[in-house]
């Protein structure tokens, strides 16, 4: 329980994101224009990751 107490935002999406993959087998990357998406990966915008958490990580806006 005090692990959980201590874990931030980014924490929280590192371990969302692996159990979506872990669990059900939802691969994750970074969205890249250049190349084309696949189905069933869920892709993130690397600016949304930067601009969204503090130094800290601690989750200030949405993804």
């Amino acid at each position: 329980m005090e692990y959980k107490d201590k874990m931030n935002g980014a924490q929280h999406l590192y371990d969302l994101l692996n159990h979506l993959f872990d669990d059900h087998g939802f691969d994750s990357r970074l969205f890249d224009n250049d190349k084309p998406t696949e189905k069933e990966v869920i892709y993130i915008i690397k600016e949304h990751i930067e601009h969204c958490f503090e130094l800290d990580g601690q989750q200030i806006a949405p993804i």
